[in-house]
Formats: structure tokens, sequence, C-alpha cells
């Protein structure tokens, strides 16, 4: 997981260091900027992020600030990496103009990048994560059913199919001693001995 942390993050904060020797630091100043965050709506947080000229513009247009585009400070790319503090100061104050859903509807129309922020509870309901049936109830012999999470890779392979659900204290006792090699004598005599108990 660590590893395929770094390689998600790390492109874009190689900066100079992508060079021997370095030629700078790392960081790209935009995504580690501090007021780069979820933003407060009327009923939650929201991730609004317009990415491109073309998304800046309709942002502006969509929440009635039209003119800010035509500002060279916002309007082209070399303008916005002066000004972000400013341009996520302006997000923070238009999100709190409308509701999540309301965001939701107008950010889709308009083509701009977006997330709402989900509490934990709310991953249940989360309409992607139920199409990708990511969440799954078994029947477990002595609990009852159990909600499983998922694996995150469906590939038609059975090594990322649920094949044994949570283990009862010395249920494969057996079947794990031979998988290390013990014979089935050495094992019996185990089991005799005390040394290992089973209910398998």
């Amino acid at each position: 997981m660590f590893e395929t942390m770094v390689a998600f993050l790390m492109p874009e904060h190689m900066a100079g260091q992508s060079f021997e020797p370095p030629r700078g630091k790392t960081g790209y100043a935009r995504v580690i900027n501090p007021n780069r965050r979820p933003f407060r709506t009327q009923d939650g947080l929201m991730c609004i992020l317009p990415y491109t000229g073309d998304q800046w513009l309709r942002f502006f247009e969509a929440i009635g600030r039209g003119e800010l585009g035509e500002n060279p400070e916002y309007a082209t790319p070399a303008g916005r990496s002066r000004n972000y503090d400013t341009l996520y100061a302006i997000i923070e104050e238009a999100a709190l103009t409308k509701t999540n859903a309301q965001w939701t509807e107008l950010l889709l129309e308009k083509d701009i990048l977006f997330g709402e922020v989900n509490s934990v509870d709310q991953l249940f309901d989360d309409p992607h994560l139920q199409a990708r049936k990511m969440y799954t109830v078994h029947a477990h012999p002595t609990e009852g059913d159990l909600r499983m999470i998922g694996f995150p890779v469906n590939t038609r392979s059975d090594a990322t199919r649920l094949r044994l659900l949570a283990q009862r204290l010395e249920e494969h006792s057996v079947g794990v001693s031979l998988g290390l090699g013990f014979s089935r004598a050495e094992v019996d005599a185990m089991l005799a001995d005390g040394v290992l108990k089973a209910t398998d």
C-alpha cells in the first residue's frame, strides 16, 4: 500500500528532484496549497476543482462572477498560478451558497471536476460502491450474517473472490498444520498430546 501511494502521489511532486543532481525542491505548489481543501457547503463538504482555463471560465459564469474571466490574473494559467489563494477563497465563498446536491447538479452540467465528501456512514449508501458490490453479506455458521468489504480490484480470477469467512478458534488448525509440512501422524500426535486443538 505504501509503494502504491508513493507511485500515485509522487509524479506531481518530483519537480526539481526529477533530475540528478537535483535542480530544485519537490512539491507542486497548487496541490500543496493549504487552501486547497474540501469546501463547506450549506449541508456538507464538497471538493470543487476547476482545472483548465475553460473550466475556470465556466465556474465564474456559474457563480455569477463572469467578469473574473476577463481578468488576466485569473484567465491565464500563469496568472492563476500566482493567485490560487484568491481563487480558492472565491470557491470557499461560493460553496456556502448551495447544498451538495445543488453543486453536484451544477458542476455536472458545467463539466467541472468535483467530489462530495462522504462520512464513513454514507459510504454504505454510495452509488458507486453499491454498483461495484463493495459490501456483500455472507452467512457465517456461528455468527450469523456478516457484511464483508469486497476486494477493490475485480478480475475474472478467483484470486479476488472471498473463499473463507473469519475462522472460529481452532477451526482450521489441522489443515494449517498439514499445509506447513507436518505429516498426518505428527498432527494426530499433537492432537493426542493436547499441543494442537481442532474443531475441524
